[in-house]
């Protein structure tokens, strides 16, 4: 198939009429009427597309199948109307009572428009942003066009099995070039309509350092002179102006912008203290697709160069809301070995804003001397980028280079007045960053008084700086009072005249859903609300309505659940939304995965309403979506049970029960949907002892890799929650199953019923012990928060406490065993020796009770 000749005949389509006018700030008004409908439409609800990224959530109500909507605007913007209905069965045009869309390109004036064939998506508005609409629309379908040819043309491909890394990158770059060379001709052609301002805004906000040349700086820097001057001084307008010089000075040949951001930890770490090695800047997300998948190849690179002068720091464009997400996603990509840095701001971050962070992933590669060698290398490039750099001799020259010659120096520094003096002087410096420098000393030292000591110092000379910054949101983090929460958020803002984060809002609401006495639903909506306000949608939103559901507070689940998926449905559904974030080779964050999340949990929340017949509907939808995801799977076969409708439940139940991923409450159902497929339980018996084998296979197979180098476990002695002392010495001769986990820590937790049937199974053999060793944990006194989890739970683990050394401030045990991530587990033999390790938890309770065996008595035999 040839690309070229189909994306030049689709350049050729380009439309050539558009309407112009200039832009004074002011109302925008649209009156609707919509009395063609049949059904009775009672809402709504708005999407408003800010101009350079980001999204505002709006409505206005219906009376007597009319509407008027208003809204201030100082510059263009798409929104997305969308109408609901009382009722919510609909007419087939989406769920729960979304009925009909209409995109408009907004700007400040009179509107009307009127109901034309039963929708109102082909309904004209009548108005200059009318006009204007019609040409936005024009713009997306192009765009829509150029997308869908390139996806038909890969897709052909891949099923004639014909296609390549190389050859989906071409294709997406050719789409993409005719995409950037569309929004380019626009603004050419006409500079003084305001959806020129928006195809300006596109086709900057595309990476700008990508191969193609018509996305350099100076060629956006062309198309801003060709705007009007009052275009000139719209909000996003301007701050593009400004982005500008910033991308100039990432260029090749420049050197590096220095930054100071918190590690996993919270301690500061500035880019120039790597100053001497060739260093990867790469920014990414947990919730970026393309970002892990490049992920394995950064890992293999690492290890191949990381002893020749080579090193990663990684900052996350993750928001705080994902900040355990983005943990997760550190351990289960094994990217533990390298600094990893977030500022949980997203890409509104110091970092982020600095390097003109628009798309993600995106990465530079910076030499020794802290100057920019290249931008965006990927897959095969960057590895020859780095093979040619440390096949010329460059690698031996790097590693002579110190990570930090300023830290390095006070580290070898025999002389203690002279020391002492540098020290003193960086602890009185007006800059932030050198009086961190001496905190970074201190740590490197071990040194926890003089550390203490100079953050004090730090926090007096910098009390609004990054460290007070950080300080305050970890002891917010830290609280476990809802009330107390909420008043250090209060604190915060006060404080620093700014909101502390969508995270800590979020932080805030999860903890008023949590409480068990009785939820202040009123706090939970409010800093709900916040985070909604924000723009960004994130799974973990999904926490504080599941905790409002283990309250059992099901309508306040639901009416949650509800209006953020209405929110993400206009976004997926709306014109905007595809030609925004679904344009190839510009990876973003696919709004489609979020709708997906909401949805399923929707089906889980009508579920726990008794509401079966309409959490089938959302569950199926959620599994035709996404058929991979296991939680997916199991809220459907739920649903299917709960409707009696065991014979399409059957073949789904016997999947997750070969995998071991089936949910013990399923597993109660089993038999009766095989009673209802095959008419008797003939053969029942057989295919249970095929199901077990099958299993325990599997799992002898996987664990292969998990095996430990048989060295001596370290040994240790702690006590357990009763007080009890319990050391590794006094059960030498028996396996012993060592398990790090926190009370913070998602992943152990959710490994836990797993780890409970585990225990079961053992807990009348007096050879086997299991430890659960709790670790890293941030509260001051984390016992009674480990008792009560414990209890609350009802496991029977013996629990030990790892608790932090006085004088490191580090937990012994956690560091003896060399653990960079939580859940890592141990098998450890008789004679005390390393088994097995494995780190993270991934597949279900059954896969994981069977690899938890297989390894036990691997080790036994």
């Amino acid at each position: 198939m040839n690309v070229s000749r189909i994306l030049v005949i689709l350049a050729c389509l380009l439309p050539t009429v558009v309407a112009a006018r200039q832009f004074k700030a002011g109302k925008f008004r649209l009156k609707a009427d919509l009395t063609g409908y049949k059904s009775q439409p009672s809402l709504v609800s708005v999407t408003i597309f800010k101009p350079g990224g980001g999204f505002i959530f709006d409505s206005t109500e219906i009376i007597n199948r009319k509407f008027v909507y208003e809204r201030e605007m100082d510059q263009p913007a798409v929104m997305v109307l969308a109408i609901k209905l009382k009722s919510a069965a609909g007419n087939g045009r989406g769920q729960g009572g979304v009925f009909d869309y209409l995109p408009v390109f907004a700007i400040p004036s009179e509107n009307t428009v009127k109901l034309s064939d039963s929708l109102l998506t082909t309904s004209i508005i009548n108005g200059p942003s009318g006009n204007l609409t019609v040409t936005y629309n024009r713009l997306t379908r192009f765009l829509d066009s150029c997308n869908q040819i390139g996806y038909q043309i890969l897709n052909a491909e891949r099923r004639a099995g014909e296609v390549s890394e190389d050859r989906s990158r071409f294709v997406n770059d050719s789409v993409g070039f005719i995409a950037d060379n569309y929004y380019r001709q626009f603004v050419e052609q006409h500079p003084t309509s305001p959806v020129a301002t928006h195809a300006l805004l596109q086709y900057a906000n595309r990476p700008v350092w990508t191969p193609r040349k018509n996305l350099q700086p100076d060629s956006v820097d062309r198309l801003l002179k060709l705007l009007p001057a009052d275009f000139k001084e719209l909000p996003a307008i301007k701050a593009l102006s400004e982005n500008l010089i910033v991308a100039r000075k990432t260029m090749k040949g420049n050197p590096v912008m220095d930054f100071t951001l918190p590690d996993t930890a919270g301690n500061l770490v500035s880019l120039s203290q790597f100053k001497g090695k060739y260093v990867l800047l790469d920014f990414w997300a947990s919730w970026c697709v393309p970002c892990r998948k490049e992920n394995p190849l950064i890992v293999k690179l690492y290890n191949k160069y990381k002893d020749k002068g080579f090193t990663v720091v990684s900052v996350s464009m993750d928001k705080a809301e994902a900040r355990k997400a983005w943990l997760e996603a550190i351990q289960k990509d094994g990217l533990g070995d390298w600094t990893q840095l977030c500022d949980v701001k997203g890409f509104a971050g110091e970092a982020a804003m600095m390097y003109y962070i628009k798309s993600i992933p995106t990465n530079f590669l910076i030499d020794p001397d802290g100057k920019f060698i290249s931008r965006n290398l990927y897959g095969e490039s960057l590895s020859k980028a780095l093979d040619k750099i440390f096949a010329s001799g460059n690698e031996q020259r790097a590693a002579q280079r110190r990570t930090n010659p300023a830290l390095d120096s006070m580290l070898n520094e025999k002389n203690e007045t002279a020391l002492h003096s540098r020290l003193s002087n960086l602890l009185s410096s007006n800059n932030e960053i050198d009086a961190n420098l001496a905190l970074q000393y201190y740590a490197r030292k071990n040194d926890v008084s003089n550390w203490e000591k100079a953050k004090e110092v730090v926090l007096q000379r910098f009390p609004m700086g990054s460290q007070a910054r950080t300080d305050a949101v970890n002891k917010l983090y830290n609280e476990t009072d809802a009330a107390a929460k909420e008043q250090l958020y209060k604190d915060y803002e006060a404080k620093f005249k700014a909101a502390p984060g969508s995270m800590v809002a979020f932080d805030v609401a999860a903890a008023y859903a949590g409480v068990k006495t009785k939820v202040n639903k009123e706090k939970v909506i409010e800093y709900y609300n916040i985070m909604s306000g924000q723009g960004q949608v994130d799974n973990l939103k999904l926490v504080v309505i599941q905790n409002l559901l283990l309250n059992g507070e099901t309508q306040l689940a639901a009416k949650l659940t509800k209006e953020t998926l209405d929110q993400l449905r206009a976004i997926v559904t709306s014109a905007a939304a595809t030609s925004q974030a679904a344009e190839p080779g510009r990876p973003v964050a696919d709004p489609r995965m979020d709708y997906n999340a909401f949805r399923l949990m929707y089906a889980k929340v009508l579920g726990k309403q008794g509401n079966h017949r309409e959490a089938l509907s959302y569950a199926r939808e959620a599994y035709a979506a996404n058929k991979r995801s296991n939680d997916a799977q199991t809220v459907y076969i739920t649903a299917l049970i709960a409707n009696n409708e065991l014979g399409e439940a059957f073949p789904l139940l016997e999947k997750q029960y070969r995998r071991g991923s089936i949910a013990q409450e399923l597993k109660k159902r089993f038999r009766d949907a095989y009673l209802a497929v095959k008419g008797s339980d003939k053969g029942y018996n057989d295919l249970m002892v095929s199901i077990g084998k099958e299993l325990t296979d599997s799992a002898t197979m996987r664990i292969a890799r998990l095996k430990g180098n048989l060295s001596d476990a370290p040994a240790f002695t702690l006590k357990n929650t009763e007080g009890k002392v319990v050391s590794l010495a006094s059960l030498k001769g028996k396996i012993v199953v060592l398990d790090f986990w926190a009370t913070w820590c998602g992943p152990c937790k959710k490994s836990f019923p797993a780890m409970q049937l585990a225990v079961n199974k053992y807990k009348e053999d007096k050879s086997v012990v299991f430890l659960f060793i709790d670790t890293w944990e941030r509260m001051e006194n984390p016992l009674p928060e480990v008792r009560k989890f414990i209890k609350e739970n009802r496991y029977t683990f013996n629990v030990l406490m790892d608790l932090k050394n006085p004088s490191t401030q580090k937990c012994d045990v956690i560091e003896s065993y060399k653990v960079s991530g939580i859940p890592t587990k141990f098998i450890i033999d008789k004679n005390g020796k390393i088994a097995f390790r494995m780190t993270g938890f991934e597949g279900g309770d059954d896969a994981s009770v069977a690899e938890i065996t297989a390894m036990i008595e691997s080790v036994r035999a």
